[in-house]
């Protein structure tokens, strides 16, 4: 089902400064940088994401409010969503990121959230609302 890590995000308070601090002090090379997104080149494959907090009272289902993220890569979503719910996961919406991914939001049998990402997918692709 996974093909590996795609990405791992976390929730910040200030986008400039934790930009700054995962630049300067960490040493991540910064790929996008907007008040809404940045991102930075981990390896190859992987990415690490910042995106600002996430208001409890206002999270959508399948998203806790949660310090971090994962983010999985699959070939097929529609296949990897069954196989979630066939096991006791909960799935909740779709996610459409214009260019990059369809993402569905999902939670392990705790109820941690996670990503499932078909890349150059969307909802139209796919057939899903």
């Amino acid at each position: 089902m996974q093909k590996g890590i795609d990405v791992v995000w976390c929730q910040v308070t200030d986008m400039n400064r934790a930009v700054a601090f995962y630049r300067d002090v960490l040493g991540f090379k910064l790929e996008a940088e907007t008040p809404y997104w940045s991102s930075f080149r981990v390896t190859d494959s992987m990415m690490l994401g910042l995106h600002p907090l996430i208001d409890p009272a206002n999270s959508p289902p399948g998203k806790r409010n949660c310090s971090w993220s994962l983010t999985i890569a699959v070939d097929d979503l529609l296949a990897s969503k069954a196989a979630l719910e066939a096991a006791g996961a909960k799935t909740f919406g779709y996610d459409e990121i214009e260019g990059y991914a369809l993402l569905l939001d999902c939670q392990d049998l705790d109820g941690n959230p996670f990503q499932l990402a078909q890349h150059g997918a969307t909802k139209a692709s796919l057939g899903v609302e």
